[in-house]
């Protein structure tokens, strides 16, 4: 992190040297200010350590793995290429060092005006100070997030705990979702957690877990996934008692058509 801050910081001298010498060449005022003749120097050390001190609070801390960072390696895995093997073995070579990052990145939730200012200016993604406004990197360490969890698998295990917690925020809608996608995703790890948050009837987004059963019975029974669905058929939230009936009527279809179900 160090070397590349410096990096960015001789380049940000470089710039701005060369910034102050165009503006004293090609500047339209008859008399340039005497202060840019006598402290050319120190206005490019300060203008530097300005860019440096911006570059620190925005550089990322993701780890890396042979000179590449982990949004590289799963940008590369994202992309069909012959290198995707490659990329996907990185970042499972990273391993658990890489899950406090792809915690951190799926964690953001965007302000409230965000859709609409991202559906109302989208011409703004295309520049720099567009991007930064709209939260463009947040956004796509935020799905990046998802797919390094894919990749992960297994090693992701370590932070199903997390995930379910930041499902059941009720603050991070969005950023609930995509915990609910990676747990989903996780699969038998997950199930205590999926199976707490359908009995708890504090979550917010209990009618979005009665279908994870549904795909958990072809992984780990009928008998394990019916009966927190059974125990919320009678659950006085209409939205999870729908839910829940559905995915009972795709696991267990004879409890909807058997003469004692009638």
């Amino acid at each position: 992190m160090t070397y590349i801050n410096i990096r960015r910081f001789l380049k940000a001298v470089t710039i701005t040297q060369r910034f102050c010498l165009l503006w004293r060449r090609f500047s339209p005022l008859k008399e340039q200010p005497a202060f840019l003749g006598r402290h050319l120097a120190f206005i490019v050390v300060w203008l530097a350590a300005v860019v440096l001190g911006l570059a620190f609070l925005t550089s990322s801390d993701e780890p890396h793995f042979r000179g590449r960072s982990l949004s590289q390696w799963i940008d590369i895995a994202a992309q069909p290429s012959d290198l995707r093997p490659q990329a996907e073995g990185a970042v499972r070579s990273l391993g658990t060092n890489a899950i406090p990052t792809l915690l951190k990145w799926i964690r953001y939730e965007p302000p409230a005006w965000h859709p609409f200012a991202r559906a109302k200016f989208g011409l703004l993604l295309h520049i720099a100070p567009g991007r930064w406004l709209l939260g463009e990197s947040s956004y796509q360490n935020a799905n990046r997030a998802i797919q390094g969890f894919f990749i992960l698998k297994t090693n992701a295990n370590c932070a199903v705990p997390d995930l379910a917690e930041l499902f059941k925020d009720p603050a991070r809608r969005k950023a609930a979702g995509r915990a609910m996608i990676v747990l989903y995703a996780l699969g038998p790890p997950a199930f205590p957690q999926m199976v707490a948050a359908l009995a708890d009837t504090n979550h917010p987004y209990r009618d979005r877990v009665a279908p994870y059963f549904t795909f958990m019975a072809g992984v780990l029974g009928k008998s394990a996934c019916l009966p927190p669905l059974q125990a919320a058929l009678d659950d006085p939230d209409p939205r999870v008692r729908s839910a829940v009936t559905n995915a009972l009527r795709s696991i267990a279809p004879e409890m909807f058509t058997s003469p004692l179900a009638r």
